[in-house]
């Protein structure tokens, strides 16, 4: 696959989003389950997720496989774009802000097991820019 190529292989992923307190800044729980789909696995693609805290993401990401047999590869997936929550949060004091974080995948044939991390933040256009962070665990399978 060519660099900047698209891909078409969708990807759908069910888990947990755990919410970090690196600091006493970071006071809310968001923690929940969510749902998450892929454009693909590999290469540039999109995303998009849902959680049932009501935060939701989508954007841009890039996944970069290293093959460790013919059926089993490990993905780094790190992902850019936007989200959106419909309840107000102190850290978080924009309805949109920006999204980023890192998908770690672990694929058996179709199968997908994986952990990741993201964070949301103004990006500093409104105060307090506290942002918020995530880990999550999830399964799934590549169609």
């Amino acid at each position: 696959m060519a660099l900047m190529e698209t891909c078409l292989a969708p990807v759908v992923l069910a888990g947990a989003l755990l919410t970090l307190h690196p600091n006493s800044s970071h006071t809310a729980d968001r923690d929940g389950a969510f749902v998450e789909a892929h454009t693909c696995r590999v290469g540039l693609g999109a995303h998009v997720l849902g959680s049932s805290t009501e935060f939701y993401a989508g954007g841009i990401q890039y996944g970069i496989p290293f093959a460790l047999s013919n059926s089993v590869a490990v993905t780094l997936q790190p992902f850019f774009g936007g989200s959106y929550t419909a309840r107000h949060e102190r850290q978080l004091p924009m309805g949109a802000q920006f999204w980023t974080g890192v998908n770690i995948l672990v694929s058996y044939d179709r199968w997908i097991v994986g952990a990741k991390w993201g964070h949301a933040s103004n990006a500093g256009l409104k105060r307090p820019n506290v942002g918020m962070d995530w880990i999550g665990w999830f399964v799934g399978m590549e169609f």
